[in-house]
């Protein structure tokens, strides 16, 4: 019997609720509640670089292609909204290469070689665009991209507006848009 009072008299000085029990609960609500919105909102962060090369490896059937993305200058852009972060990168007087089609033996490439004053690649879409565009087709004798493209002979030259890469149903797109190009069919594989 004692021993029932005391316990019913411990239980009681235990979890007896006072108003100041109830001023830090809500307290500690309106802190996490202020958190809880906070985590809600837009975050975004960037970095400048340059110098920037970018090389970016694409399945496609059984081939591996290269994308290579070379930038003066660079704006990394990251973006956080309501836990979903996305990355984008804005080039500046950009230089690309990107493998058409490679062929192992012997070994050769159809490489599509651009310039540009500006472009865009966001990393969650693997989607490129870029504006004010010089394009060059080749046929190059190796499958690794050259560093320079001068010394080779296109077979087709152009300029675009603009133009986008990406892939849609796991297949590479290029699309240019407003474009003017001169064919060279003696310099064609």
């Amino acid at each position: 019997m004692i021993i029932t009072i005391f316990t019913l008299g411990m239980i009681r000085y235990f979890f007896t609720l006072s108003s100041k029990d109830f001023s830090h609960y809500a307290s500690w609500l309106h802190k996490k509640n202020a958190l809880a919105l906070h985590n809600h909102q837009t975050h975004n962060a960037s970095q400048q670089r340059k110098n920037v090369q970018k090389d970016i490896y694409l399945a496609k059937e059984k081939e591996r292609q290269h994308l290579r993305i070379f930038s003066d200058a660079s704006d990394l852009l990251i973006k956080e909204n309501k836990g979903s972060i996305k990355y984008s990168e804005k080039f500046y007087n950009v230089q690309c290469w990107i493998q058409e089609q490679v062929c192992l033996s012997p070994p050769s490439q159809q490489l599509r070689y651009f310039t540009a004053d500006s472009g865009k690649y966001s990393f969650h879409s693997h989607h490129f665009s870029a504006q004010n565009t010089h394009i060059i087709f080749l046929t190059l004798p190796s499958i690794a991209i050259p560093s320079s493209v001068s010394s080779f002979e296109a077979f087709l030259v152009g300029n675009a507006e603009s133009i986008d890469y990406y892939f849609l149903e796991n297949t590479p797109h290029f699309h240019a848009q407003k474009c003017v190009f001169e064919f060279n069919p003696k310099k064609m594989p």
